[in-house]
């Protein structure tokens, strides 16, 4: 009898525990793991852009310790070659089979008009790394309202330029080289419309091809022309600023007149081979590597244990990852929900390395540009901020595309 009992308590027990078991809340599933497609050249001419751009990507989501808002992080990474074709192809494989919740990509402008079409289609939130000021233009078909830019607008660059110039600088009679390929005659069209309606004066225009590889009879031009000018200011990227700038001290200019460069023009990935060249010439840039803010320590910290010296496309990577990463934490982590990501992203506010960030209503990037000037830092050339303009975006007075 009384075994009985013990079985009979034992068996109740044992059905009150299943009982509660099959009838308790469920605990909630590990969330699935965020998937963000980086779609970057790594391959062809521009692939040291995508590959600085990845590795800022990569070094904020590690301070981050790769995850946002109790969800992992994973990353999906394929090279477009900068090619339209194949970046809408890889677009297609990341958003498809891997089934990536946003995309960080794309380096050059006809990149991103190969995928517009689609990424709208799909609803992915993307941010954009570079180029394509058709898809931040007022009343531009270029936009989507799933599209972003990291990038400044080169138009607002060129403007707040202008301005910095003239007024800042008193220069009112320039010498204007561009190289002849949209992301430079965007920029200089900019530059001149605002220069002349401040009133000054463009007094000579020069368009070198891009990839000039003889750069002595467009300097000659310049040093001509400049002899009735108070300033020069090129947009000329790559190559081609390597080749302008050292024929700009061979020449005789350097110190004769004073020499300003758009976004990009003494890229920190450029001034090694300048050499003295350089030193003394002025850029207008979105990313100022010497400027200490706590966040800019943290990446150029951790940039540097990648053996190089922090460049804008660093910290293009690493806004467009800091940007994604704070409207995500916003929802939080609901990336499922493309439109809510999206929202989000029109939305966020932050202060990054460079100072506070914002998006206007066409989804450019609001944010601080430094002047800077090449000087020597310990031993080694590199840009010194020396001014700042506030909350530079794209100008929608300025005709687009350029007359």
């Amino acid at each position: 009898m009384r075994i009985g009992k013990r079985m009979a308590g034992a068996l109740f027990v044992a059905s009150a525990a299943l009982w509660a078991a099959w009838f308790a809340p469920a605990p909630a599933l590990a969330q699935q793991p965020i998937k963000i497609g980086v779609l970057m050249s790594y391959t062809g001419p521009l692939a040291v852009n995508g590959i600085r751009a990845t590795d800022g990507v990569q070094l904020f989501f590690q301070s981050k310790n790769w995850e946002v808002a109790g969800r992992k992080i994973e990353l999906v990474r394929e090279d477009t070659e900068a090619k339209p074709d194949v970046s809408l192809t890889k677009t297609q494989k990341v958003v498809e089979r891997d089934k990536a919740h946003a995309l960080i990509a794309y380096i050059s402008t006809p990149e991103t008009y190969a995928t517009r079409d689609y990424i709208t289609a799909q609803k992915i939130p993307t941010i954009v790394v570079s180029g394509a000021n058709a898809l931040v233009h007022p009343g531009s078909p270029q936009r989507s309202p799933y599209m972003f830019r990291i990038y400044n607008s080169l138009y607002g660059n060129a403007k707040a330029l202008a301005e910095w110039v003239y007024q800042k600088e008193g220069r009112k009679r320039a010498v204007l080289v561009a190289l002849n390929f949209g992301g430079a005659v965007e920029p200089a069209f900019a530059f001149k419309t605002t220069f002349q309606r401040l009133g000054g004066r463009v007094v000579t225009e020069l368009r070198p091809p891009l990839g000039t590889a003889d750069w002595a009879p467009w300097i000659t031009q310049i040093g001509a022309a400049a002899s009735n000018a108070d300033a020069v200011v090129a947009y000329v990227y790559s190559a081609d600023s390597i080749r302008m700038v050292k024929g700009w001290k061979e020449f005789g200019l350097k110190g004769k007149v004073p020499f300003y460069g758009g976004e990009g023009v003494l890229s920190e990935m450029l001034l090694q081979a300048m050499g003295d060249a350089a030193e003394g010439l002025r850029q207008f840039g979105s990313y100022c590597p010497t400027l200490r803010t706590p966040e800019n320590q943290i990446l150029t910290q951790l940039v540097k244990t990648t053996g190089q010296y922090p460049a804008e496309y660093n910290y293009y990577g690493w806004s467009a990852a800091q940007t994604m990463w704070e409207a995500i934490k916003s929802i939080g982590g609901k990336v499922e929900d493309r439109d809510g990501l999206a929202k989000a992203l029109e939305q966020i506010r932050y202060v990054g390395a460079m100072g506070p960030f914002r998006y206007d209503q066409n989804h450019n990037p609001i944010l601080d540009v430094y002047m800077q000037e090449v000087r020597r830092v310990n031993g080694e050339f590199h840009n010194v901020c020396i001014g700042k303009v506030s909350e530079v975006g794209h100008p929608g007075d300025i005709p687009f595309p350029p007359n």
